[in-house]
């Protein structure tokens, strides 16, 4: 019996689904296959948009896969959210470096170290 296009709503991903994609992603990224981590890391990022550490893991594997250009956008956009995160300073130093633009790299290098310095992180103005 057919239901004139009406589609099942995707099943939810189990929690231990979720973890296997996060660590095919990380053992891509250590055996030198980052492409194929961005595919897991975006396909999460798709998923949880929100999440930090998962929009970070996506930034790192583009900017290795030789994607600095995808990687900043997206770490300028964590910035724009209110993300001030040591992390996410040094991947953006990373990709702009790889870039070519030194001078906005060494800034976001000097808010990757005062965030490190600080308790509390900072937001670059």
């Amino acid at each position: 019996m057919s239901h004139h296009g009406a589609h099942a709503p995707a099943p939810a991903l189990r929690r231990e689904q979720v973890d296997l994609m996060r660590i095919l992603a990380y053992g891509y990224e250590r055996n030198g296959l980052p492409a194929r981590a961005v595919v897991l890391w975006a396909a999460l990022h798709a998923l949880w948009p929100q999440d930090l550490r998962i929009s970070q893991s996506l930034a790192f594997a583009r900017l290795r896969s030789g994607k600095p250009e995808l990687a900043l956008a997206l770490l300028d956009s964590l910035l724009d959210a209110g993300d001030a995160s040591a992390l996410t300073h040094l991947l953006r130093s990373q990709s702009l470096v790889k870039i070519g633009r030194l001078v906005e790299a060494a800034r976001s290098m000097r808010f990757y170290v005062a965030a490190r310095a600080e308790p509390h992180q900072r937001k670059e103005p």
